[in-house]
């Protein structure tokens, strides 16, 4: 009945055995200097390590944590530093990465759905590696040590030691000032020796200044490790890698995003790059080949020919000025007109989808009272919580009751994220896909080159039928939020009485115990089992969501892609290649077998069609709910969503003559993705 409960106990009990290890061959053997530190990282990670996963289970292996892998490896492989990395990611809201010592890195979902690029999730994870490179955790327990503050000899606050062993783990795992510092500056370094954007860090620190305002709560203390502020981001903007006028930088970024088959990103670096003297030929060259890779010759000719003229016997820029003009030009196809009787499916389809919005919308609007009041009474909860740890007997039932209460109240407070961004996924979902009605018909209501007419008139017929199964599918999503809603609220209830309980029973002259029936201690387990039904309920609503969310995504890709001529397609089949970790021949056959690059990129993240495969049924109280795959594949595909949003509106600005220093910066979240819920506190990566 409490299989989780006793694993993370088995887990406490062997992070204390390792934490006796850890000290007796620190105090021994620290003169064998460079062999033991090694093995005392070694420990020192294992030791987090079992703790962290007793009280968060990371995510099964899937294409999420491949793609995650891959990342780590190649930052990992740049930096040029030996050792071994391992790259997970666990379910919370709290937007947050940790590093520990023995190389484990590990990523929240929040942070997945926090960040607007993969070159954001890619510079918080060289923050984290350089924390590893730079052995800072080793350095600082060290310095705790020999000032009396070994683990078991904290002294750590009565509530800290109560919410959970991983906030005692990760006491040993603070850093200072100095190396925040160090791991800020070779975050940047980094992230360009890897081939990503290191003006995304700066933007990501910017986002969490901005949300510094919620402060984290006391239930909050497991992965919070260090703050991030504003002096963080001035401290990253000024260095030489993201100095608008160092065209080296400028350069350096463009290279990095041509690596990674970002054409019209590199092209934008690359013209910066050309606006400054001193760099030659060099960034027109670099120009040229972006555009030469993108399969627009037309557009390479005019910086390959200006490279020439300033080095007439340069042999690249006569090579590439070669093939720009060898590229056929695009001709132009016949046109043809949809039939009006698919124009008017289409527009039905799209009122359906407009009414079901509305709908969703009401029944969202109807689920904030609740989830206000779930939260407000979280917070006097978690008021109360610090109260009783400091008032309550030292025993162990007492002690076992506040465990089991700050576990409780915090996968609660983890709940209100996801209600309300579940919620809204619901809601928004319906509002977007009536947008894709209208963009259809846009196009349908006009001559069209007859190959992409039969495209289009299939796309047509697929929304149609997606129309009513998307609406069902947000319905049932809905009514699932809202019964974990009624039994988060209840939960919250109990764990609240049962904390007053344990005030009175701590009073002087009173000596209660915690076993009889009706005592806070069977209160508690009575909240446990209401949290565990709450997630259940959250998790099933989220996977009837999450075929309906990744569906979407496939329509803004197949839309996104009626812009690209055919010689750009094959370009971008080996950009979701590289990131789903398959050959380009590989998804160039999913697309054409999909029919859509949107199809083609859900084929390549395993739900092709948006289709996700039965979950197995959960098994015993406190078991994880079925929501891994929904939740990966739904993470994956929209970091993947986001970066082509970036590409295509790079490819707009330059095709529109639309200067590039005007563009938003590399933070910003074309689409309208909608800002983090409130309830999602500023983490400290």
């Amino acid at each position: 009945m409490y299989e989780q409960r006793e694993r993370a106990h088995g887990a406490r009990r062997q992070a204390a055995v390792l934490t006796v290890a850890l000290l007796s061959v620190l105090l021994v053997c620290m003169q064998a200097q460079a062999g033991v530190d090694a093995s005392l990282e070694r420990m020192m990670g294992k030791q987090a390590q079992a703790a962290i996963e007793a009280e968060y289970p990371p995510l099964p292996a899937s294409p999420l944590t491949a793609y995650l892998d891959r990342m780590g490896q190649a930052v990992v492989k740049a930096t040029g530093k030996p050792g071994q990395f391992n790259f997970k990611v666990i379910a919370t809201e709290q937007v947050n990465a940790m590093a520990l010592p023995n190389g484990t890195v590990y990523v929240t979902t929040g942070l997945l759905r926090f960040v607007d690029s993969p070159d954001e999730l890619a510079g918080v994870i060289c923050h984290e590696i350089a924390h590893v490179t730079q052995h800072h955790s080793l350095s600082s327990f060290k310095k705790q040590f020999w000032a009396g503050l070994g683990l078991g000899v904290l002294g750590l606050p009565q509530t800290a030691q109560t919410v959970g062993q991983v906030a005692t783990t990760l006491a040993l795992l603070r850093y200072s000032r100095k190396d925040e510092e160090e791991a800020d500056r070779l975050a940047v370094r980094y992230s360009v020796q890897a081939g990503y954007d290191p003006r995304a860090l700066r933007e990501f620190f910017r986002k969490l200044a901005a949300k510094e305002k919620n402060k984290p709560t006391g239930l909050e203390v497991y992965l919070s490790t260090h703050p991030t502020t504003e002096k963080r981001v001035s401290r990253v903007a000024g260095m030489p890698q993201l100095d608008p006028e160092n065209p080296q930088a400028w350069l350096a970024i463009g290279d990095g995003y041509l690596g990674r088959r970002l054409d019209w990103l590199a092209a934008e670096a690359y013209a910066q790059a050309a606006a400054h003297p001193g760099l030659g030929s060099t960034p027109l060259l670099g120009l040229a080949r972006a555009y030469l890779d993108a399969g627009r010759g037309d557009l390479a000719v005019p910086p390959a020919q200006r490279a020439l003229g300033m080095a007439p016997g340069d042999n690249a820029a006569a090579s590439m000025l070669a093939q720009a003009r060898s590229l056929p030009v695009p001709r132009t196809e016949t046109c043809g007109q949809a039939p009006a009787a698919l124009l008017e499916r289409l527009r039905a389809a799209g009122q359906v989808r407009l009414t079901a919005a509305k709908r969703l919308e009401q029944r969202r609007q109807d689920l904030e009272e609740r989830q206000e009041q779930i939260a407000g009474r979280l917070k006097e909860a978690a008021q109360r919580f610090s109260a009783t740890g400091s008032r309550a007997a030292a025993d162990g039932a007492s002690e076992q009751v506040l465990r089991d209460a700050a576990r409780t109240l915090s996968a609660l407070d983890g709940l209100i994220g996801r209600l309300r961004v579940l919620a809204k996924d619901c809601a928004d979902t319906a509002q977007q896909d009536q947008e894709v009605a209208t963009t259809l018909a846009g196009y349908l209501g006009k001559p069209q080159p007859r190959s992409r007419l039969a495209l289009l008139q299939a796309w047509t017929d697929s929304f149609v039928a997606d129309s009513a199964e998307g609406s069902e599918r947000s319905d049932q999503a809905l009514a699932l939020i809202a019964a974990g809603a009624d039994k988060a609220l209840e939960a919250v209830r109990l764990v609240s009485e049962a904390l007053d309980d344990m005030q009175v029973s701590a009073s002087p002259g009173w000596r209660g115990t915690f076993l009889a029936p009706g005592s806070s201690m069977e209160k508690v387990e009575r909240a446990q089992a209401l949290a565990d039904e709450a997630r259940h309920a959250l998790a099933q609503g989220e996977r009837s969501q999450a075929a309906a969310t990744l569906r979407h995504y496939g329509w803004k890709l197949n839309l996104a892609s009626l812009a690209l001529q055919d010689s750009e397609l094959s370009r971008w089949d080996g950009l979701a290649a590289a990131f789903f970790g398959v050959t380009p021949a590989e998804a160039t056959a999913a697309r054409a077998r999909a029919g859509g690059l949107g199809w083609g990129v859900l084929t390549l993240a395993g739900v092709p069609e948006g289709r996700l495969p039965e979950a197995p049924a959960a098994k015993g109280r406190g078991a994880a709910p079925p929501t891994g795959d929904a939740e990966s594949a739904t993470l994956l595909v929209s970091l993947f969503v986001r970066q082509a949003e970036r590409e295509l509106e790079a490819r707009g600005r330059l095709q529109s003559g639309s200067p590039a220093s005007s563009r938003p910066g590399p933070g910003h979240s074309p689409g309208g993705r909608a800002p983090a819920p409130e309830n999602e506190h500023a983490p400290h990566v």
